[in-house]
C-alpha cells in the first residue's frame, strides 16, 4: 500500500468514527461562520488593537497567558506573526467547528437539526465578532476554546485519577491562552452532571457528589498548574505582571457578595454586555431561558433517578447561570470590567435547551406529550431566529467598523496633509500631538441615522469617529495603515509641553493656529490636555 493510500485510509477511518451530528455541527459552523464573518475575513478592519498589532499576538506572559507567549515564540522562530484576516479568521471558524464537534460528543447529541443550530450558534455568537477586532490573536483564542471543551470531555467520559490529571492539564492550557474560558469548562461540567441525572445514570446522591467534587478538584488543580507555570515564566523572564483591569489587585472577600449580585443581575437582563442591545434579542433570550427551566423541571420529574438525586441536581442546575457568569467573579477590583470578549460561556443560554430536546419526549400523559412537542417546536424556532439575528448583527458590526475606518482614513490623511503644509515645516521636526485623547473637532459630522449604528453595542466596535480617534492608537494607525509618520511623531500631554503659554493659547484642531511650530517642534493641539 502506497503512502498516499495509507493517508487516505486513515482519513477515511477518522471520518468514519465521527457521529453524524458531529459532521453536521462542524459544517454548520463553517457555513454560518462564512455568512456571519465573511466580510471581516476579506477586508482589513483596523479597530481597537488590530490597528497597531500587525505583527504580534498581543499581551501574553505579563497577563499570565504563557501559552500565548509560547505560541508567539514558535511563530517568531518559524512562520513570523501577521494579522491575517482570511487565514486567522478562517482558522478561528474551523476551531469553533471542532469545539462544536466535541460538544456533540460530550452530550451525545444525535439530532442533525440540533447539531446544525448549535454549530451555527457557536460561531455566530457575537463574542466571536469582538474577538475578530483582535484578528492578530483570534486563532489562538479559539484554539484555547478547543482546549476548554477537551478539558471537560476528558473528565466527563471517564471519572478516574488519570482522567482528572489529564483534564487539569487541558484546563491549564486553556487558561494559558484565555482565562475567560474558565466559565465554559465549569458550565460543561454542571450541564453534564444534570444530564446524567435526567438520563438516570446517576444512581445515588453520593455518585452525584463524587462527580461534583471531582470537577472541583479538577478546577483547583488546573488553576494551580496554570498559576505555578505563570509564576515560573514571570521569574525566568523577569517580567512584572501587567495590572490590566486590576488583575493584580488582591481579591477582597468582603466585596464578593456585591460582585455576585452584580453577576446575577447582568445575567437576568440578558443584555450580554451589549450583544443583546436590541430588544427582540433580549426578549428571545428570556423566552429561551424560561423554556429551558420548564424543560429541566419536566425532565427531572420524568427521570427514573431517585428523589434525593433529583433534589441534589436542582442545586447543581441552579449554579449553571453562575457558571456562565463566573468571569464576573474573577476580580473584586473597581478597575475590573467584563466585556463582550469575555462572555462566551453565555452562549449556553441557547445551547442547553437544544441539548434537552432529544430527551423531551415520551411523556406518559398525552396532553403533556403534546405540550412538550409544542415547546420543542417553539424552541427550535426561537434559536433559529437568534442564529439568523446574530448573523445579521455580526455583519452590521463589521459595516459599522468599516464606516468609521473610512472616515478615520480621510480624517487622518487630511490632518497629516495640514501638518506638512504648515509654514516652516521640515521632515526632521518632531510632531507632538496634544490632547489626542480628547478631540474637540466640531466639523466631525455624525453618520446619517446614527441611531441605527447605536443599536450595535459590541465591545471594540466604536460608536463614533471621535471614539475611534480618541482611542489612542491613532499615530500607529497613521504609520501602519496610511504609511505616514515616523518615530518623531509622538503623543504628548506632559506638563512641560501643555503648560507652555503658547500651547495653552492655541485653539484646537482644525481651527486656524491649532498647528504651530514651537521650539522647533510641530505642536498639533487636537483637544485640551487632561
Amino acid at each position: 500500500m502506497s503512502v498516499t493510500n495509507t493517508i487516505e485510509l486513515k482519513i477515511k477511518e477518522f471520518i468514519g468514527r465521527l457521529a453524524e451530528a458531529q459532521k453536521y455541527a462542524f459544517f454548520s459552523a463553517i457555513i454560518f461562520g462564512l455568512l456571519a464573518h465573511g466580510f471581516v475575513l476579506t477586508n482589513r478592519l483596523s479597530v481597537h488593537d488590530n490597528s497597531h498589532c500587525l505583527f504580534d499576538l498581543g499581551a501574553s506572559y505579563e497577563v499570565n497567558r504563557w501559552g500565548l507567549g509560547i505560541l508567539y515564540k514558535l511563530m517568531v522562530l518559524s512562520t513570523k506573526t501577521f494579522s491575517l484576516p482570511l487565514f486567522n479568521g478562517f482558522m478561528s471558524i474551523v476551531f469553533i467547528g471542532i469545539a462544536a464537534m466535541l460538544l456533540m460528543d460530550i452530550f451525545e447529541v444525535k439530532s442533525k437539526l440540533v447539531a446544525v443550530i448549535i454549530g451555527g450558534l457557536m460561531v455566530v455568537f457575537p463574542m466571536v465578532t469582538s474577538v475578530f477586532s483582535f484578528m492578530f490573536t483570534s486563532w489562538p483564542y479559539f484554539l484555547g476554546l478547543i482546549f476548554a471543551f477537551q478539558a471537560a470531555r476528558v473528565l466527563t467520559k471517564e471519572l478516574s485519577v488519570k482522567s482528572l490529571i489529564i483534564s487539569s492539564l487541558w484546563l491549564a492550557l486553556t487558561l494559558s491562552i484565555y482565562q475567560a474560558y474558565l466559565g465554559v469548562v465549569v458550565t460543561l461540567f454542571l450541564v453534564k452532571m444534570l444530564l446524567d441525572v435526567i438520563d438516570g445514570k446517576t444512581e445515588s446522591v453520593a455518585a452525584y457528589a463524587i462527580a461534583g467534587v471531582s470537577s472541583l478538584v479538577e478546577l483547583g488543580l488546573g488553576l494551580g498548574i496554570w498559576a505555578v507555570i505563570s509564576k515560573i515564566f514571570m521569574k525566568v523572564k523577569n517580567i512584572t505582571p501587567n495590572d490590566y483591569k486590576g488583575w493584580t489587585e488582591p481579591y477582597n472577600i468582603a466585596k464578593f457578595p456585591k460582585v455576585f449580585v452584580n453577576a446575577i443581575k447582568n445575567f437576568l437582563t440578558f443584555r450580554m454586555e451589549g450583544i443583546n442591545a436590541l430588544r427582540y434579542l433580549r426578549m428571545l433570550s428570556l423566552l429561551i431561558f424560561i423554556l429551558a427551566v420548564v424543560m429541566i423541571v419536566m425532565l427531572l420529574i420524568k427521570s427514573q433517578a431517585k428523589l434525593a438525586v433529583k433534589l441534589s441536581s436542582i442545586v447543581g442546575a441552579a449554579l449553571i447561570p453562575v457558571a456562565m457568569m463566573v468571569v464576573y467573579l474573577l476580580s473584586t477590583s473597581d478597575m475590573f470590567a467584563v466585556t463582550t470578549l469575555m462572555i462566551y460561556a453565555e452562549v449556553f443560554v441557547f445551547i442547553i435547551p437544544l441539548i434537552l430536546i432529544e430527551r423531551f419526549e415520551g411523556f406518559e400523559n398525552a396532553l403533556v406529550n403534546k405540550a412538550a412537542q409544542c415547546t420543542s417546536l417553539l424552541l427550535i424556532f426561537c434559536t433559529s431566529v437568534v442564529t439568523i439575528g446574530y448573523v445579521y448583527l455580526d455583519n452590521a458590526a463589521y459595516n459599522k467598523a468599516a464606516i468609521f475606518q473610512e472616515q478615520a482614513v480621510v480624517y487622518m490623511t487630511a490632518l497629516l496633509a495640514n501638518i506638512k503644509a504648515t509654514d516652516g515645516f521640515s521632515d526632521d521636526m518632531e510632531i507632538v500631538f496634544v490632547g489626542f485623547n480628547n478631540i474637540a473637532d466640531e466639523t466631525i459630522n455624525e453618520v446619517a441615522r446614527k441611531e441605527e449604528l447605536d443599536g450595535i453595542q459590541l465591545e471594540k466596535y466604536y460608536n463614533s469617529l471621535e471614539e475611534m480617534l480618541n482611542y489612542g492608537v491613532n499615530i500607529q494607525f497613521a504609520r501602519d495603515h496610511l504609511g505616514i509618520g515616523n518615530e518623531k511623531m509622538v503623543m504628548e500631554d506632559m506638563e512641560e509641553i501643555t503648560s507652555l503659554p503658547q500651547v495653552q493659547a492655541m485653539p484646537t484642531y482644525p481651527n486656524e493656529g491649532s498647528i504651530a511650530i514651537i521650539d522647533n517642534k510641530v505642536i498639533v493641539k487636537m483637544g485640551e490636555a487632561n
